[in-house]
C-alpha cells in the first residue's frame, strides 16, 4: 500500500455515512482486496455506496486506500481508493472503483472544492435516515 498524495484529495461538503458491512470471499492468486468505499460525483446529491472486491495490480502498481481528512484549515476532505505507478514520466493514478465495476459510469469524478459549514458535518447514525435532524 502506497499513501495518496495531496493531488488526489477534494474537499467534500459532507462526511460519507458509515461504511456498508462485506463478506469478503476467498482471494483469488494474485489479488489484493480493495474495500468498498463512497462516492461522489457532481451530478449526485450525496454519497453512492461501491461495493469492495479483489483487484490483480499491475507490474509496479500499488493501492492507496480512501482516506478521509480534515486540511490545515479544517475543511473535511477525501480521497477514493486509487492504484496507481509510477513510471519514469509521473504517477499515475486510477479509481480502484473503475477496475472493479467497469460497466457502471460515473464512478471517477472529480468534484470541485466546495464550502463546510457546520451543519453539513451531520452524519446520519446507522440504520437511519441520511436526512439532518
Amino acid at each position: 500500500m502506497i499513501a495518496h498524495e495531496g493531488v488526489d484529495f477534494s474537499t467534500v461538503p459532507t462526511s460519507p455515512p458509515p461504511a456498508h458491512p462485506a463478506t469478503i470471499p476467498a482471494r483469488p492468486a494474485h489479488a489484493v482486496w480493495v474495500d468498498g468505499d463512497w462516492g461522489r460525483d457532481a451530478s449526485a446529491a450525496g454519497w453512492h455506496w461501491r461495493e469492495g472486491g479483489f483487484v490483480v495490480l499491475e507490474d509496479g502498481e500499488a493501492l492507496a486506500p480512501w482516506e478521509l481528512r480534515r486540511d490545515a484549515a479544517g475543511a473535511l476532505q477525501y480521497a477514493p481508493s486509487l492504484l496507481c505507478r509510477t513510471p519514469v514520466d509521473g504517477r499515475h493514478c486510477v479509481e480502484a472503483a473503475r477496475r472493479l465495476h467497469p460497466t457502471k459510469e460515473g464512478v471517477a469524478t472529480t468534484l470541485p472544492p466546495a464550502p463546510v459549514d457546520s451543519a453539513a458535518l451531520w452524519v446520519a447514525p446507522l440504520g437511519e435516515d441520511a436526512g439532518r435532524p
